[in-house]
């Protein structure tokens, strides 16, 4: 956008002129968001605006799947400089409503009572009374968008610094490696009017923005945002960031406690593992001796091959499918089972064979039973892992 001419300043000049000095300072100023004058004294803690902007952003994660399956309904109010031209739009969809006068804040509409308890209103004040302008800025440069305007503003608007409320956006550059700053403006005294009329309606608008952008598309700059390049804060944010406000400290807390506790955890298991190695180390060079036939002996047991797993998955393997077993105890040295099969006395070269048992033998007489099958109780010797390789 050019910049804007002298002459082009003139009406917005004695638009301000002409109006009488502000009156006391009333709750509706809360509204507006600090002039470039007050930043620094109202600048909060940095601590605590790191954590607000990752509430923000938190809450604006969430909030983005709850608008699309549950979009909410804004209100766009069209100051006509003696009242609101009112218009309702949900999604894409526009529908005027009617209008409210200034001074009519009795008026039983059957759409009022929605106006005044809705959560997206936005307030939309005549072109004329704005300063609207893009400034290029490097892409790099995007963090610094709010100081860069700042240090234009006296030469971008025909008012006082101090006496300023502005908004800007970050929109695409017209080439690579480049963006725009959409700036938008105008004097306190004219936002605190057009809001100080609607307020006598009973109507709190959550932005404030120009009436020359689209009403099915929300405020692109939001006055009420100043130069913090925020989005207008629904109900639904509002309430998602106080949520994350309190979850965020929790979530860190407990995030802290476990990584204290895996540290931990993983000390002491890395101070067993060592212990473990330095045993082990010591049995094989007592076995390597040739002197402790046991110890040789639980070494093997240790291995791959003699391992209990290893076992039983030999003995399922062996089983044949007819064959359910009852009762199993495994010793290092012994092996008891308990079941019932098809045929019992088969299973004593099953068992010799492909389990690698030895000695195989029945501790009771076989019972035959009348719904068919063999009952058996079988003990045997588990066979060295040498002997028996998987």
């Amino acid at each position: 956008m050019p910049p804007v001419e002298a002459n082009a300043m003139n009406p917005l000049r004695r638009h301000a002129s002409s109006r009488n000095p502000s009156p006391r300072t009333v709750p509706i100023e809360a509204l507006l968001a600090s002039g470039p004058a007050s930043v620094e004294d109202a600048r909060p803690h940095r601590f605590w605006l790191f954590w607000s902007q990752l509430a923000d952003e938190a809450a604006r994660i969430l909030a983005a799947p709850l608008d699309r399956l549950a979009p909410g309904r804004r209100w766009v109010l069209g100051d006509t400089g003696n009242g609101f031209e009112v218009h309702k739009v949900r999604g894409r969809h526009v529908a005027r409503m009617g209008r409210i006068a200034d001074g009519a804040a009795g008026q039983d509409a059957p759409w009022l009572r929605d106006l005044r308890t809705a959560d997206q209103v936005e307030l939309r004040i005549e072109p004329a009374l704005v300063v609207r302008q893009t400034l290029p800025l490097p892409t790099e440069s995007a963090p610094f968008a709010d100081a860069v305007v700042q240090h234009r503003l006296e030469r971008l608007t025909p008012w006082r610094v101090g006496d300023v409320v502005y908004g800007l956006a970050l929109v695409p550059g017209e080439r690579d490696g480049t963006l725009g700053i959409d700036v938008l403006a105008t004097s306190r005294e004219i936002a605190l009017g057009a809001l100080r009329r609607l307020d006598g309606l009973g109507v709190r608008p959550s932005a404030l923005g120009s009436a020359a952008e689209p009403l099915a598309e929300p405020l692109g700059v939001n006055l009420l945002a100043g130069g913090s390049m925020g989005r207008m804060r629904t109900r639904r944010h509002r309430r998602l960031r106080r949520f994350c406000l309190l979850a965020l400290p929790l979530t860190l807390v407990v995030f802290l406690a476990s990584l204290i506790a895996q540290v931990w955890a993983q000390g002491d298991l890395d101070a067993a593992s060592t212990a473990l190695e330095r045993q082990r180390s010591a049995i094989q060079a007592r076995a390597a001796t040739g002197n402790d036939a046991t110890v040789a002996a639980l070494l093997a047991d240790k291995t791959v091959d003699g391992a209990t797993f290893v076992f039983l998955d030999r003995l399922a393997a062996a089983l044949p499918d007819d064959t359910f077993l009852t009762d199993l105890e495994i010793t290092p040295e012994r092996v008891a089972i308990k079941g019932r099969s098809a045929d019992a006395p088969a299973l004593v070269p099953v068992l010799e064979g492909a389990a690698g048992l030895r000695d195989v033998q029945f501790q009771s007489a076989v019972t035959r039973e009348a719904r068919g099958g063999d009952r058996f109780d079988i003990a045997a010797t588990r066979a060295p892992s040498a002997e028996n390789p998987p």
